[in-house]
């Protein structure tokens, strides 16, 4: 998600992300997630720990489509090298006006957070098997815990 400003997760708090290709599963990111979305989840393969990430727009930078669709060959090029449970995941603004394509990856917290520096982003979404959070990669700003635990 591009954009940060004076209040830097805002565009990451907003977000919608839809899981699988098409998409089997949707959650608002500040929304606890339903029970279906958790048993949808396990059938892809992400039941425990995953980050979603993208290589879209590096942080501050807005790229041209055909560039950030090779850099999310490349994220998801490296993701299959590493032979990580991986589905397609798509975050859009609750409008639609815009949206990032990028993947679920059933992988350790470290390992996303230097994949997701790799590919210059500020940050990615960290499902800790109770909720969600926004994990800083480059951004300085804390992490944020955005669904509720139950």
């Amino acid at each position: 998600m591009t954009g940060l400003g004076s209040d830097p997760w805002a565009p990451y708090r907003t977000a919608v992300l839809h899981f699988g290709s098409p998409p089997s599963c949707t959650l608002e990111v500040t929304s606890s997630v339903p029970d279906a979305t958790l048993k949808q989840w396990q059938k892809m393969g992400l039941d425990a720990a995953f980050a979603v990430i993208t290589a879209h727009h590096p942080f501050p930078d807005k790229l041209p489509e055909a560039e950030n669709e090779a850099r999310h060959r490349e994220l998801a090029d490296e993701i299959a090298r590493r032979r990580w449970v991986h589905v397609p995941c798509t975050g859009r603004s609750p409008d639609g006006s815009h949206e990032e394509p990028g993947l679920a990856v059933a992988c350790g917290r470290r390992e996303a957070i230097s994949l997701a520096r790799r590919f210059g982003q500020a940050a990615l979404y960290w499902w800790d098997g109770e909720a969600l959070w926004i994990e800083p990669a480059l951004a300085s700003t804390p992490r944020e815990q955005l669904t509720p635990s139950d």
